[in-house]
């Protein structure tokens, strides 16, 4: 699974006498918005909301989409596949510890 993230600037970290350069990211908490299922949309997927928007910068339409999940509005919805939704329910909290680490930068 991926998401979207929130990169934070920071020059870099100080370890054992080095600078190292880094990049920290913010993933979560993302909100579930939204649960498609393969009966029902062909396919099985979580929409999930990412930061917080004020509400009169956003469309009617998509404050009433969030509404169902009693959060939002966000900054930013994206929709990622899953195997089972079964685990999931609307509205729920995921922070980073479901996210696995898809590719590692050198």
């Amino acid at each position: 699974m991926h998401s979207s993230a929130r990169s934070w600037n920071v020059p870099g970290l100080f370890l054992e006498g080095e600078v190292t350069p880094v990049t920290v990211l913010q993933v979560g908490p993302c909100t579930i918005t939204q649960i498609k299922t393969a009966a029902r949309d062909g396919y099985n997927a979580l929409q999930l909301g990412f930061g917080s928007r004020k509400p009169k910068s956003t469309s009617k339409a998509v404050l009433g989409h969030v509404k169902k999940s009693g959060k939002g509005p966000f900054t930013c919805l994206r929709e990622v596949k899953v195997s089972e939704v079964k685990e999931f329910e609307l509205g729920q909290e995921l922070g980073a510890d479901i996210f696995h680490v898809a590719r590692l930068s050198t």
